[in-house]
């Protein structure tokens, strides 16, 4: 029994991690291009400031509602919600034009961050406490491993 919940707890653990990977490459491409970007997508360099920036402030809203949201409907279903809006809106970076949509693209990013960031936690967080360094290090080297693609492409 001991074994089967130590490999559920990783690959909840894992899971979490690769959401979160996924989520953060889109995001961190978005750092590095939308600076030598803007003219070509209607921005003004003005607002690449605010559009990289709003995500952070929305999310000092979003977070305690993302708190409560897994305290009310358990980890999946709000990891799951997150995770399509976070796909969506990295869809959308290749498709909309102009302030107003990607202003709302990276409100809803924010949103979704809120949302995914806390998984990992929560999982590592019933692991027993001699597991938890290790599985700290272990979900934010998997989830790191996305910005830093973001970034290199």
């Amino acid at each position: 029994m001991s074994d089967k919940k130590n490999i559920s707890e990783f690959m909840s653990v894992m899971l979490a991690a690769m959401v979160v990977a996924c989520s953060r490459f889109s995001d961190s491409f978005l750092y590095v291009a939308l600076p030598l970007e803007y003219e070509t997508l209607g921005l003004k360099l003005s607002d690449v400031g605010i559009l990289l920036s709003i995500n952070r402030v929305i999310r000092f809203f979003s977070n305690a509602i993302a708190s409560h949201a897994y305290r009310r409907y358990g980890i999946k279903l709000p990891l799951l919600i997150a995770t399509c809006i976070s796909a969506s809106v990295a869809f959308s970076y290749g498709i909309v034009w102009g302030f107003l949509l990607f202003l709302i693209a990276r409100m809803l990013w924010g949103i979704a961050w809120s949302f995914l960031r806390l998984p990992g936690y929560l999982f590592i967080s019933k692991t027993s406490a001699a597991k938890r360094g290790r599985m700290m290090g272990f979900y934010h080297s998997i989830s790191l491993i996305g910005s830093v693609g973001g970034t290199l492409i």
